[in-house]
């Protein structure tokens, strides 16, 4: 065709906009755009009437104005390629037969890679992982849906037929990389379906339109599903956590992708079962477990029971895929179980707890009074190498001083806070920590003295979760500890029997809408034997402790998860042994705090609540011995819970000992929750425990140099996971 016909109408066109024209005779009307090397470029051309005799052809034109492609001879033209060079594009638009007709036309034009218009009153734009969308497409009609995918998660997309008048309407389906290639194709029925893994990070397109051209009008049902990507549930659609042994429900129809999520640890053997439920005996479930990584770990569909077992390759979150195997025409009912793994919270539990650093045993020595030492725990002793924060418990060993030990994320300046207080009297001491990680994945620990003396401490961490920073977002750790609380420069001490209350949002970092706050508690300067309490305002003093404080210390420390009361206050309350007259200063250092929605995955008790406690059931555990205790499905703990958030004391002990908190059915892990004295009554920690088989937590008693001894356990509950 010579290009020096009369050029009567057209204009730009942007990506995703539809436009109409009109050619009669040898008239030409030319569009152009812009587009970059490598990115598909699909245009299409349709009579739109009222003249059906009329015969639309498209010519794309290149930068360097070559006749790139050319379609017509039908009532839809249509042209797709990739796009050699950067640069201006021209479509142009005229009758295929110059003799015939005149007539009316629509152009769509849809690029991959490139941002797009979504015209008013058509469908399209961008979709969530989970979502499912609706639209209508006439003939030469395209829309467009973008999202963003990591490298090597499993991308899933259907587009189906839900129209009730319109059977003849057959939707294709495009899916288009990040650098604009398409990556898979699928029509030709009722249901279009492409799945592959994503070969890079950045934003995908899905092109949904007509696979025949005709002159009909067609409903669709976009839906998507990524692994190893956080989803939506549509409301009144079905989807979510799952947890250990618990049976879900739903239902899917053509085209429909339901996600179910839990977490596991490396080397749990899980097993996920769908099961057909009725009453439409055609339907046969169809599951993918996807690892955290987006792999596909396994497949299986049934007529009556999909299932899938397999060992966890990993820590993380596994995604269950449910979908009809065959896509007909029809809705099926299924139930979901999953055993062996758990829901997830806003902490990832380890199966057992891990030592991350023992400085006894690095070779660098102890940490001397007034210096800092950094550790790597990010990808250290198999945790992740992005973790964002990790849950430890910091022990202090070997030292000649009264003294303490800050620990804080790499990059930031020593905190004017303390983790752990030591004290002569006691062979080490220990205290959990939530902590966020800093620069270069580490955090270190500063050590102090009391009276700035000369000294110096071993320092041992061992970790029994970590937070990702997706997890933040529930959970938001400070960028360094905060000292929120000090009696001794304001207000005084607590006298026993009493309880003093104090607003905790609002302040040091920590917003007004805080639900929880993770703190450190310490009782300093006090006369007698006793014990702290803390508790939300408005709440009656529970019967837990949360740290235990004996005269032959000069301070001692617990760190712990406590909702926020009434008022935006935490309560404080001091008890003493035989109630004798005495009181205690208190420090609350705080580290980071929940929210309201943090609460939804991770709940605190209205208080604490006394779970176990030996002296009264049981009696005490020897030395070298462990005895477990039932957690999920007691005193508010659902059956499905993955972890609890405890107060651990020891208590009634002749020897120099530790306990050690795991997970039922684990090995007993080389590590310690909490290090006891005879020069102390009683010892406490808190510590977050994942919850092993049988519902239960064990403890082991262990002694120095292995003698013979025994300790009375009490465990007080604050929340779980």
């Amino acid at each position: 065709m010579s290009h020096t016909d009369a050029f009567a109408a057209g204009g730009s066109i942007a990506n995703g906009e539809n436009v109409t024209g009109t050619v009669t005779g040898g008239q030409i009307d030319e569009w152009t755009f812009t587009a970059a090397a490598g990115t598909f470029i699909e245009a299409s051309a349709s009579e739109v009437g009222p003249n059906t005799a009329f015969t639309p052809r498209i010519d794309l034109i290149g930068p360097n104005g070559t006749d790139l492609a050319a379609n017509g001879n039908d009532i839809f033209a249509h042209v797709a390629i990739p796009a050699p060079a950067t640069g201006t594009y021209t479509i142009r638009v005229q009758q295929y037969y110059v003799t015939g007709p005149g007539g009316m036309y629509s152009l769509n034009l849809a690029q991959s890679a490139t941002p797009f218009v979504v015209p008013a009153g058509d469908e399209g734009g961008p979709i969530g992982n989970g979502q499912n969308v609706t639209g209508t497409l006439v003939r030469g009609d395209m829309d467009l849906w973008s999202f963003t995918a990591a490298k090597g998660t499993m991308i899933e997309a259907s587009a189906s037929e839900v129209g009730t008048n319109n059977t003849n309407f057959v939707p294709r389906l495009d899916l288009f990389g990040p650098d604009g290639t398409d990556l898979s194709a699928n029509g030709n029925d009722i249901f279009a379906h492409v799945a592959l893994s994503a070969p890079a990070d950045g934003t995908y397109f899905l092109l949904v339109q007509q696979y025949y051209q005709n002159d009909v009008t067609g409903t669709y049902s976009l839906n998507l599903a990524q692994s190893a990507t956080p989803f939506v549930v549509p409301a009144g659609d079905e989807g979510g956590p799952i947890g250990n042994n618990q049976n879900v429900t739903g239902a899917v129809f053509r085209g429909d992708m339901d996600q179910w999520s839990f977490c596991a640890s490396k080397g749990q053997t899980l097993e996920v079962t769908a099961t057909d439920t009725g009453p439409n005996t055609a339907f046969v479930p169809r599951i993918d477990l996807f690892g955290p990584d987006g792999t596909d770990l396994a497949a299986n569909a049934n007529d009556v029971a999909a299932q899938v077992t397999l060992t966890a390759p990993a820590d993380g979150t596994y995604t269950i895929l449910v979908q009809q195997y065959y896509q007909y025409d029809l809705t099926g009912n299924y139930s979901l179980e999953m055993v062996g793994g758990s829901a997830c919270g806003p902490i990832f539990s380890v199966s057992s707890p891990i030592r991350v650093i023992d400085t006894r045993t690095l070779g660098s020595g102890p940490i001397a009074a007034g210096t800092s030492r950094c550790f790597t725990v990010a990808g250290a002793a198999g945790l992740p190498n992005d973790v964002a924060a990790v849950v430890l418990n910091v022990t202090a060993v070997g030292y000649g001083t009264d003294g303490w030990v800050t620990v804080y994320p790499a990059g930031q300046s020593v905190p004017q806070t303390s983790t752990l207080n030591f004290d002569v009297h006691e062979y080490a001491m220990a205290n959990g920590a939530i902590m966020r990680i800093g620069t270069g994945g580490q955090v270190c620990v500063n050590g102090g003295t009391a009276g700035n003396l000369p000294g110096s401490a071993q320092v041992v961490l061992d970790a029994t979760g970590y937070l990702t920073a997706d997890d933040l977002q529930v959970l938001p750790m400070l960028s360094s500890p905060q000292r929120l609380i000090d009696t001794r420069s304001s207000g005084g001490p607590i006298p026993t029997g009493t309880s003093r209350c104090f607003v905790v949002t609002n302040t040091m970092g920590i917003p007004s809408d805080a639900a929880a706050i993770v703190v450190n508690v310490t009782a300093v300067s006090y006369g007698v034997q006793g014990w702290l309490t803390a508790y939300p305002n408005g709440q009656a003093v529970p019967a837990t402790s949360t740290v235990n404080f004996d005269t032959s210390e000069y301070a001692i420390g617990n760190g712990a998860i406590v909702r926020v009361g009434s008022g935006s206050q935490v309560c404080v309350n001091t008890g003493t042994i035989n109630a004798a007259p005495g009181s205690s200063n208190v420090i609350l250092d705080v580290t980071g705090y929940l929210t309201a929605s943090g609460l939804a995955q991770m709940p605190m008790l209205a208080s604490p609540q006394r779970l176990v406690d030996t002296r009264t059931t049981g009696g005490p555990v020897a030395a070298g011995q462990s005895r477990c205790f039932n957690v999920a499905g007691v005193v508010g703990v659902p059956s499905t819970a993955s972890a609890v958030v405890l107060n651990m004391t020891a208590v009634g002990y002749q020897r120099q000992g530790w306990l050690t908190a795991y997970p039922g059915g684990q090995p007993v892990p080389a590590t310690s929750t909490l290090n006891f004295d005879t020069t102390e009554y009683a010892m406490a920690n808190g510590v977050i425990v994942a919850i092993g088989s049988g519902g239960q937590v064990c403890v082991n008693v262990g002694s120095v140099n292995g003698v013979a001894g025994q300790s009375q356990i009490i465990i007080d509950l604050a929340g779980y996971i």
